[in-house]
């Protein structure tokens, strides 16, 4: 029989790890058989593993084309990969375990300079553990980083500056221990930075506004 082995390595984003994996079933047309296998490595990477095994060294073309229709009815719904991934920053902040979380998320954002959303998801670690005024500041110090110096429209430096003011503004509407929509939260300041992410286009911004009216 002819058989062949593809292998598929998918490496993760700084900062993720698979959080669950489907369970792979083998599938069969005709003569024709793929056994899938998939795991995660010792050093973080996602293997993908098919195995395609063909007994028959020559087939008809009555038999071609039967193969063909039976793979066109298991294949969709059954070599689609669907892996879930987790930020373990996040997940550690879910557990409680907030040392580790900021260790992870400050060296997530160090390592991805000029990457907004790694600094967006430090700032909002720091709001959750009570520190409202330093997750200001990251964001204020970002909204310096990525302020376009020629004045020229840039919709990438729009939608960055955009997401940045809807975070600030997002961090106002709790108060300095994080609690939302409570009494020490900074309503001026929430609509403020939130209008202003509203008119770079950023379309959060308008749920926003709504919690504050």
């Amino acid at each position: 029989p002819f058989t062949t082995e593809s292998i598929y390595t998918v490496t993760l984003p700084r900062g993720y790890r698979v959080k669950d994996l489907p369970t792979l079933a083998a599938i069969s047309f005709g003569p024709v058989s793929i056994v899938p296998k998939i795991e995660v490595q010792k050093d973080g990477t996602l293997h993908l593993t098919y195995n395609v095994t063909q007994p028959k060294t020559q087939l008809t073309p009555k038999e071609v084309e039967a193969m063909r229709s039976e793979f066109r009815k298991v294949a969709p719904k059954n070599l689609a990969v669907r892996v879930e991934l987790e930020n373990i920053g996040n997940a550690e902040m879910k557990s409680g375990n907030y040392a580790a979380a900021l260790q992870q998320l400050r060296g997530d954002a160090d390592a991805a300079k000029g990457t907004v959303n790694p600094q967006l998801r430090l700032a909002s670690a720091y709001l959750a553990v009570g520190a409202r005024a330093a997750a200001v500041k990251l964001c204020e110090d970002l909204l310096k980083q990525n302020a376009k110096s020629d004045g020229a429209y840039d919709a990438a430096s729009d939608a960055r500056q955009g997401a940045i003011y809807n975070r600030i503004g997002w961090i106002y509407e709790h108060d300095e221990y994080g609690r939302m929509l409570a009494p020490g939260m900074d309503a001026e300041q929430a609509e403020k930075n939130l209008r202003q992410a509203a008119s770079l286009g950023h379309s959060a911004a308008a749920f926003g506004l709504a919690d504050l009216f």
